[in-house]
């Protein structure tokens, strides 16, 4: 099983950005609306000869509160906490998109939250071997 980092920072050009704007807005966040800024899901992504994984962190989510989709070749995982005034918790928002390859049968994907770990299962379609046909 091969893991693959993934770096943010060379993926993503604003992730500096996304960090000085939240260095700015620590003492405005009770200002702004809930909807402002989603933080990513942290995320491994292994790869073997037959399928892909991908773990994710998620802790204290519930799988009621996670969604997983795959649509062109894009995997993304969403999670949402409603914000609890009892506890005094906020709103919480994660997402990751990650692309996967078309090489992934998405009809057989499958995921299942643990411990707070999602883990995804994302085999890998059979490679198509050319067939010889006899010719009469």
């Amino acid at each position: 099983m091969t893991l693959f980092k993934y770096d943010t920072i060379q993926q993503d050009p604003f992730t500096g950005l996304d960090a000085l704007l939240d260095h700015f807005s620590r003492g405005f966040r009770n200002n702004l609306p809930d909807s402002f800024g989603t933080k990513q899901v942290q995320v491994n992504l292994y790869s073997t000869e037959d399928s892909y994984e991908v773990r994710a962190e998620l802790p204290g989510f519930r799988k009621e509160e996670v969604n997983v989709e795959i649509e062109n070749a894009v995997l993304e995982i969403r999670a949402n906490k409603a914000a609890d005034k009892e506890s005094g918790q906020p709103k919480v928002a994660l997402l990751r998109k990650i692309t996967v390859g078309d090489d992934v049968d998405a009809e057989k994907v499958n995921a299942r939250l643990q411990d707070g770990i999602l883990s995804i299962h994302l085999p890998k379609r059979e490679v198509r071997k050319p067939k010889a046909i006899k010719v009469d």
